[in-house]
């Protein structure tokens, strides 16, 4: 008789199933990772092309409303009165708004810097533009300082 027990499998079907677990854990542990590295990156990347839509809509309505910011300082240069000026108070506070969106985005740090430089140039020209009837403004100045917004935001 044996006095000691073994640590191997006595059996063909034991032996058997150790093989395929010697075998088989380590392949389900690489399935169970890379599909929770897979839904880890698809997450990932949803969220960016989420961002993007994001920065795309935002970037658009920039420039929309640059556009607008321009067409209605031209008028004002010609003819400033209330109705523009109420107009062109509505485009501002639109224009404030999707600045503001867009600064809440992961931008590269030249984009802040061309965000933050429109910002500057379409609020000087609204506080320039806003006190157009009180003070009167130069209408080439104030279109050139309008082409520049617009030439930014695209």
């Amino acid at each position: 008789m044996r006095a000691h027990s073994s640590r191997y499998p006595r059996s063909f079907p034991a032996l058997l199933l150790a093989g395929f677990l010697v075998v088989g854990l380590p392949l389900a542990a690489a399935l169970l990772w890379s599909a929770w590295n897979t839904e880890r990156l698809a997450d990932r990347g949803t969220r960016a092309v989420g961002g993007a839509l994001k920065a795309s809509r935002a970037s658009r309505g920039l420039a929309s409303h640059a556009g607008s910011i321009e067409r209605l300082s031209r008028q004002i240069a010609v003819r400033p009165g209330p109705d523009l000026l109420g107009d062109f108070d509505l485009v501002h506070s639109n224009f404030v708004a999707v600045a503001k969106e867009l600064t809440g985005l992961p931008l590269e740090p030249k984009q802040v810097a061309a965000l933050n430089r429109i910002v500057e140039q379409e609020l000087a020209l609204y506080r320039a533009v806003s006190n157009a009837q009180q003070t009167p403004i130069d209408p080439r100045a104030t279109v050139a300082q309008a082409g520049r917004i617009v030439d930014g935001a695209y």
